[in-house]
């Protein structure tokens, strides 16, 4: 929740939240209308999405690969 409260204020760490002056959506109004909005949401949508399909099922894959190994010593090692 506060960072729903900064996110409307002009926020100093040395006035605190509840010191810093509340501009409401100005800053949103200057980001959507600025020339990087389209790029930035698109390059955070790209990454979060590259992030979810590689970063979910790679570990489930490890997993498996390391359950396949002959080795036991090795196995045991690595699986603790």
């Amino acid at each position: 929740m506060t960072g729903l409260v900064i996110a409307f204020k002009d926020y100093s760490p040395f006035r605190g939240i509840w010191g810093s002056k509340w501009v409401g959506i100005q800053y949103f109004k200057e980001f959507f209308t600025g020339p990087y909005a389209l790029r930035t949401i698109k390059n955070t949508l790209v990454i979060s999405l590259t992030s979810l399909i590689i970063g979910f099922p790679m570990p489930i894959i490890f997993a498996l690969l390391l359950n396949e190994l002959r080795a036991i010593r090795f196995k045991k090692t690595v699986q603790s």
